[in-house]
């Protein structure tokens, strides 16, 4: 979710992470309002960012995702104050142009893009927990959506769109890319004292997706494909607010899944049979950290990417997320210190924040895009050729 546990509220973190849904791409997003930048050397030994887009009219981001659609790559950005924008990247070195949505909240949170239509685009508003969805990149405005607050998709056509608000019953809509999208109740999830903390979704795989939960400090629960039957894995039973699956079209995504917990030690899981076993990957993460979001590289389940505020705050990557202790280094060499969060500046340590996605150019063009909340959209080669 792109609000974290805060509501995105001014001045307190907001990261989102997130990927395509076309995988002849590669890379990663994010965003904020100081600009745009760019990096496309993740797995070299000393990545680095050069400025990209200088000049994006948004600003405090709190919420990114991208598409390969005809004519170029689509960055949708959702934000605190300014409601939505989107922009056409064609990686020509040129220009960013971006558009403001038309009618649509000053107030934003979560951003969705829909795989497979190129025109869709589902979101959320950060006070009010609703949603709302544009079938034609905004020019005509938005319609409503019929639920808001925790909205996950299963990464592939056919689109299943998935909710839960209120409670613990999880709804589910079938045919979201066409309005008025209905909803239908899907499951019960486990019983809670309180309101999830987490919600993910894995990728569809013929049958169904696998569907995760995290009840209040009570570890993670799933329903396989084809179930609508919770049951708690073996995951610690800690407060878990992120739980994403892995967006890539290698045939094991639909069993990977990553989760990150807070309120006590750092733990970072991963796994890769669907929920029955979970590795815990946090290796030497630095202890001072408060992670906010976590991605993995859509063709390499070993390449995983954590943003964290407090302490050394900013992006963290680890590429050998199988091994006994993975090893994590900070990724921010070569981002300035402008913008008031930007993830290099000393200053502003405690009110850190990002959002990701991740895009896979092909053919050596793999760029990973990171913005920040008063940082801007940045863009960085990932093959070592910055």
């Amino acid at each position: 979710m792109s609000r974290g546990d805060n509501g995105g509220a001014p001045g307190k973190r907001t990261w989102d992470v997130s990927l395509p849904r076309s995988f002849n791409l590669r890379a990663l997003w994010a965003s904020s309002d100081g600009g745009v930048h760019s990096s496309t050397s993740y797995t070299s030994a000393s990545p680095s960012w050069s400025s990209f887009y200088n000049s994006i009219p948004i600003s405090h981001v709190t919420g990114i995702d991208v598409v390969n659609a005809s004519g170029g790559i689509q960055v949708y950005a959702n934000t605190w104050d300014s409601g939505l924008a989107l922009g056409f990247d064609d990686n020509s070195g040129g220009a960013f142009g971006w558009t403001r949505g038309v009618g649509t909240p000053g107030d934003g949170s979560r951003v969705l893009a829909s795989p497979g239509f190129d025109t869709v685009v589902w979101a959320t508003e950060g006070l009010g927990n609703t949603g709302y969805m544009s079938t034609d990149n905004f020019s005509s405005g938005t319609v409503a959506l019929g639920r808001g607050s925790f909205l996950v998709h299963d990464q592939v056509p056919p689109v299943f769109l998935y909710n839960y608000g209120s409670g613990t019953e999880i709804d589910v809509a079938t045919s979201p890319n066409n309005p008025p999208v209905t909803w239908t109740k899907f499951a019960d999830g486990p019983a809670s004292t309180s309101e999830y903390s987490t919600f993910g979704v894995g990728k569809w795989n013929g049958t169904g997706s696998y569907v995760y939960v995290g009840p209040f400090n009570d570890g993670i629960w799933v329903a396989p494909p084809g179930s609508t039957t919770f049951t708690r894995t073996s995951a610690p039973t800690l407060n878990y607010v992120k739980i994403h699956g892995w967006m890539s079209d290698d045939g094991t995504a639909p069993q990977t899944a990553y989760a990150f917990s807070v309120g006590g030690p750092i733990t970072v899981l991963r796994t890769r049979d669907g929920g029955t076993t979970w590795k815990t990957i946090t290796g030497d993460l630095p202890s001072t950290i408060y992670l906010e979001d976590i991605i993995a590289d859509p063709v390499n389940p070993d390449i995983v990417f954590v943003s964290a505020s407090f302490g050394a705050n900013g992006i963290y990557m680890t590429t050998n997320a199988s091994a006994t202790t993975p090893h994590w280094a900070r990724w921010v060499a070569g981002l300035p210190a402008g913008g008031s969060y930007a993830p290099a500046d000393p200053s502003n340590l405690s009110s850190a924040s990002v959002s990701f996605a991740t895009l896979n150019l092909g053919g050596g063009g793999n760029w990973l895009y990171a913005g920040f909340w008063g940082g801007s959209v940045w863009k960085r080669r990932t093959d070592a050729h910055d």
